[in-house]
């Protein structure tokens, strides 16, 4: 019968996926630092490229973002409320972000 390696065949090629849909997604955190609010644009072509790659707000990922609006003395104290929300990465746009956050 021909029929049954054809239901095979499906069986193999479905049963991945619906294992794959069962499985619950994986949340990610990302922590966002920048100096000033103009770098939102950076931020959006990031979030663009981790949206390419499978990657959705509200979905499968949660975005913190701190800007310490052109104050640079904020970056530290916003770099702690980031690294205190204990995200899986950090995005820093900016030298003295990066600075910040390795203090911590």
């Amino acid at each position: 019968m021909r029929l049954a390696p054809i239901l095979l065949t499906i069986a193999a090629v479905v049963a991945p996926s619906f294992a794959q849909a069962q499985t619950p997604t994986r949340v990610w955190r990302v922590g966002l630092l920048s100096p000033v609010g103009a770098a939102v644009g950076v931020q959006d072509f990031f979030v663009r490229g981790l949206h390419d790659l499978g990657y959705v707000e509200g979905q499968n990922l949660v975005l913190d973002r701190r800007s310490s609006g052109g104050s640079p003395e904020r970056l530290g104290p916003l770099a702690a409320e980031i690294v205190r929300s204990r995200p899986d990465v950090l995005f820093a746009v900016s030298p003295p972000a990066v600075e910040a956050l390795r203090k911590e």
